[in-house]
């Protein structure tokens, strides 16, 4: 009995449900969101917070040009074999470790050739271009090393003035040495003797002394007077 009862209210309920949404409002249906494209997420993929870091590209280094550590060591102009004229450049790098020749627009074992010589006001002061390898650098003297050579030896002197200035006192200039000053001084004459003295430089003979005699037979006397008469 009690079950009937509880199957006749739960049946009326369900009718009075069914009334009230049919007088009411209509039931609206909740759609389904749509998907966002995968394309959304593009940023976070690539600046993700949560990534291993990695490290920067190193920048790109420039290429050194082949001539920056040469210089020139000699060069000279001659003749070619094509009866023109050629530059021949000896290259010497600044480290001592390379040595070659150039001779002009051939190149050597190394392939290097002369583009051109720029001459300037002083020969030390020229500027060659060169070529290897469809690369161009130019080279020049070490004006360094040129600066730090020791001057040049002076030319030797005469005999004759390496001789007196090597007698000159300290602080004084040499005096030019005369033959005549060189010449030996003629002896004292002795008292008594009378005889010429020629002048330097004359070319006369100095005659020589006259001889002493030692006869004591010879010899002159001195006489001296005594006198007589004495005061009384």
């Amino acid at each position: 009995m009690v079950l009937a009862w509880f199957l006749s209210m739960a049946a009326g309920l369900a009718q009075e449900g069914a009334g009230v949404g049919d007088a009411g409002l209509p039931a609206v249906s909740t759609p389904v969101p749509e998907r966002f494209d995968f394309s959304r997420f593009a940023g976070l993929l690539e600046n993700s917070p949560f990534a291993v870091a990695t490290a920067a590209p190193a920048p790109e280094v420039p290429k050194e040009n082949f001539a920056t550590n040469w210089t020139i060591s000699s060069m000279w102009q001659d003749s070619a074999p094509d009866g023109g004229k050629r530059w021949t450049v000896n290259i010497l790098s600044r480290d001592l470790q390379t040595r070659m020749t150039v001779r002009g627009e051939e190149a050597n074992e190394q392939g290097v050739s002369i583009v051109s010589v720029e001459e300037r006001d002083h020969p030390t002061k020229a500027v060659v271009t060169l070529k290897k390898e469809g690369e161009v650098g130019t080279v020049q003297f070490d004006q360094a090393r040129i600066a730090a050579a020791p001057p040049p030896p002076p030319p030797p002197m005469p005999a004759a003035k390496t001789a007196a200035k090597a007698t000159a006192p300290a602080g004084l200039a040499p005096k030019p040495v005369s033959p005549t000053a060189a010449a030996p001084a003629s002896p004292i004459p002795r008292p008594g003797v009378s005889r010429t003295v020629p002048m330097p430089g004359s070319g006369g003979a100095i005659p020589p002394p006259a001889p002493t005699s030692t006869n004591p037979s010879e010899i002159r006397k001195r006489i001296r007077p005594i006198a007589t008469d004495r005061a009384q």
